[in-house]
Order: C-alpha cells, then structure tokens, then sequence
C-alpha cells in the first residue's frame, strides 16, 4: 500500500509542476479526505437476504487521491480509500423465545478510478459529478450470530460463523458528486458517493452484493 501511496505522490507532483511550468492556470489537486459510510447488503436475485430485516453499519471512510485535469471541465480522479462495510440482520424466526440476529463486518481498501465533469465555476466553487468503478480487497471480516431479548434487545448468546466462504477481492460502481471551495491555494472540499457492488461477496450466495453511501469532507491541495 505504501508504494501505491508514493507513486500517486509522484504522479501527482509531476502532473501539477507541468502545469506550473506553463503558466497556465491549474485545475488539478491532490486531496485527503475522510468521513463516514452507511452500508447494507442486497441481491438482484429473490433469496433469504431480501426477505431479512436488516440495520445497515455505519463506519469509517477515508483516503487520498488525485484529480487529474485533462481540461477544466473534466478530470481523472483516481483514489486510494479505506471504507468500514457490512450490516445487522434479524427475522422473526424465533429460537426459543430469542431473536436470531447475524452481523457480517468487514474493512476495504479500494481503489477508484472515477471520470469526473466539473461545473462552469462560479469564484471560488466548483460543483462536480462523476462516475466510474472501482476495485478493493478486504482486510478484515467477520460474521457472527447473535441470540437477543426481544424485549431488552439483550444479548444472550454470540457465535463466531465460518467465514471460509467470503470472497476478500471486490469490483463495483460509483455514482457521487459534490463541490469544492477554493481558498489561496487550498481547496475545502465535501464531497458524497453511492457505490454498489458487482461481484458477489460469499462464494455461493446468489449474488450477495455491497452498497454503500459515503459522505466526506477533505482539503485539496492545487498547483500556484
């Protein structure tokens, strides 16, 4: 990870001292970010999931990246992230007289690759929209059930699940936008994406897929 994080560095460096170099005026930036994610589980398929009551997890979302001007109203934005997925589920199933509920968690680092289109700026904002896909791999995961007090929401028994049937590799789409204020030099961004994915995420699960909605707030950093 920590030669990914060096080449887009480089990349980055480069691209903005070329732009300097001509004199003319820079939209591209490099940027940090961070904030939080709202995540669930869903199936293009009719399976148990879809007939599941399900909380989705709320986690951390947060990384670095490049936006990478091809002219000043579209740009390349690759990113390295690291986002908190997962969800709760329950059915009224009951196992003498406790509801069962089962809690997938896992830990992404995924890569973007997104194409981005920005408004006609208007001082110091600019709007943006942009779409792509992106790859990840899970460094952490777990799932366990749970028995809980319909009425207390206690819990009276945990079970770690076999976890030998997750897939760590994951591919999906992006859809977001958001906008940026520049301030000297600095820009104070906020920013808000939908990603989905598109490989299932258990070997054998009718296509269970991730869904997650991202909000997050960052600071980029452009050329003079």
């Amino acid at each position: 990870m920590m030669k990914l994080i060096i080449v887009l560095m480089l990349c980055t460096c480069t691209w903005l001292k070329a732009q300097t170099e001509k004199g003319e005026p820079s939209y591209s930036y490099f940027f940090l970010k961070g904030g939080f994610a709202s995540s669930d589980m869903t199936s293009f398929k009719d399976n148990d999931i879809q007939k599941l009551e399900k909380d989705r997890r709320i986690g951390l979302s947060g990384g670095l990246g490049v936006s990478l001007a091809i002219a000043p109203w579209f740009a390349i934005r690759p990113e390295l992230l690291f986002t908190q997925k997962g969800m709760s589920a329950y059915d009224d199933d009951y196992k003498n007289g406790f509801r069962p509920y089962y809690i997938f968690e896992s830990d992404y680092i995924e890569l973007p690759l997104l194409f981005s289109f920005t408004a006609p700026s208007r001082g110091a904002l600019r709007g943006n929209f942009y779409f792509g896909g992106y790859g990840a791999y899970a460094v952490n995961y777990s799932m366990k059930q749970q028995l809980r007090n319909p009425i207390t929401d206690q819990v009276v028994y945990e079970n770690p699940e076999d976890t030998d049937d997750f897939i760590p590799a994951e591919a999906g789409a992006c859809l977001g936008g958001g906008f940026g204020i520049d301030i000297d030099g600095f820009m104070l961004l906020i920013d808000a994406r939908y990603t989905h994915g598109l490989t299932e995420i258990y070997d054998g699960s009718d296509q269970v897929l991730n869904r997650t909605f991202t909000v997050s707030v960052g600071v980029g950093f452009t050329a003079q």
